[in-house]
């Protein structure tokens, strides 16, 4: 989900809450691209927002990083990764199987083994991916390299 801090969100920041009570959630993690909306985690009657952030890597399409607590400056995938598991976030490779995406994994070559190596998760559904069957792909990925899935 991105947030209006994006150029393709259209959720104002301050809803989140009451979408989240709406819908049952008892917490989001809206990721911005290339810098985090929050750097800390923000609770409000039991429902949090997650700091979070969607980069473009200079080498391998996007990564995103969850409960980061620091700006990282769009580098290398693993440069990045490293950057995210050191302020203790998570790494997540988000719709990597989607070819109709210019930033995906799939269409930049990103190697199995850093994928094995960085990747804490693998985004297994996307709402935006217009074909289900990338979906699918990506959760066959997910289950090849052991990896759990968002």
């Amino acid at each position: 989900m991105h947030t209006i801090h994006s150029k393709d969100g259209m959720q104002n920041p301050y809803s989140l809450f009451k979408l989240m009570k709406k819908r049952g959630l008892r917490g989001v993690a809206p990721t911005e691209h290339w810098r985090a909306a929050t750097l800390k985690v923000i609770e409000r009657d039991g429902r949090f927002i997650i700091p979070a952030c969607e980069y473009k890597t200079t080498d391998y399409g996007e990564v995103i990083g969850l409960f980061i607590s620091e700006h990282i400056e769009n580098r290398s995938f693993e440069e990045i990764a490293e950057d995210i598991h050191a302020c203790n976030g998570l790494v997540v490779l988000p719709h990597p199987r989607d070819p109709l995406r210019k930033y995906t994994a799939i269409r930049k070559g990103l190697p199995d083994n850093i994928i094995k190596k960085h990747v804490d998760l693998i985004e297994g559904i996307n709402s935006r991916c217009i074909i289900h069957y990338f979906n699918k792909r990506a959760q066959i990925l997910a289950k090849r390299l052991n990896k759990p899935m968002t």
